[in-house]
């Protein structure tokens, strides 16, 4: 899995610290970015590699799951095109890349 640290500030993607702990994934982007996706609890335990339990529990509130099964979730969307955004305060947001479109044109002729 790739390092998700910045290394120029050393803080992860999830943003800056707030002085107690760093900002990371919360259930409502998890539960937002699978709608995204239109992807079942079971495909993205698949590819982040933890259990289906894990993810229903914090998308259920039940449990903050460990900071590296955050990094696993939050990798695991991102390599699919969603984006995580973590603004001042409380805001956070999901976001999907979209893909580049490039049209083939073919060579004008004279």
């Amino acid at each position: 899995m790739a390092d998700l640290t910045d290394e120029s500030t050393g803080e992860s993607p999830a943003g800056p610290t707030d002085g107690v702990r760093p900002r990371s994934l919360t259930p409502e982007q998890l539960r937002a970015a699978r709608a995204m996706l239109g992807i079942p609890r079971e495909a993205l335990a698949e590819w982040a590699e933890v259990s289906l339990r894990t993810i229903s529990d914090f998308e259920g509130g039940i449990r903050e799951p460990r900071r590296s099964t955050l990094r696993s979730l939050q990798s695991a969307l991102e390599d699919r095109g969603v984006r995580f955004t973590f603004g001042p305060g409380d805001a956070v947001g999901v976001a999907m890349s979209v893909p580049r479109v490039v049209k083939e044109t073919s060579a004008s002729q004279d």
